[in-house]
């Protein structure tokens, strides 16, 4: 792990969060600590929390998912505002792509 969360800005931190470690586990993060030059048990948490929700890569993490989440909720809802609005006569298809603009499109008979 590096250290990448360093540079950062410090900011007042008036919030604590405990959680309970297996002697097992507090040990192998000190290890992963003294070996990756982090200063803390404190920043070596913080850092995994920000990588969890955000990752290290645009689009990584729980925020990514909870984009590329909310976008595929959208093009549900894009989808049955389509089947409610559509004749009754009409015939709706599933657009199998995965890059279309919407799920669903409108086919005539």
């Amino acid at each position: 792990m590096t250290n990448q969360y360093k540079g950062r800005a410090r900011q007042s931190r008036k919030r604590v969060l405990t959680f309970r470690l297996s002697e097992d586990e507090y040990s192998s993060m000190r290890t992963v600590c003294l070996s990756q030059g982090i200063r803390s048990l404190s920043e070596f948490a913080r850092e995994a929390i920000h990588r969890a929700m955000y990752g290290d890569d645009a689009g990584c993490g729980v925020m990514g998912k909870i984009r590329e989440l909310a976008i595929r909720v959208d093009d549900l809802n894009r989808a049955v505002d389509r089947l409610a609005a559509a004749p009754p006569d009409s015939q709706l298809d599933v657009d199998q792509s995965p890059k279309s603009d919407g799920i669903l499109a409108r086919v005539s008979r």
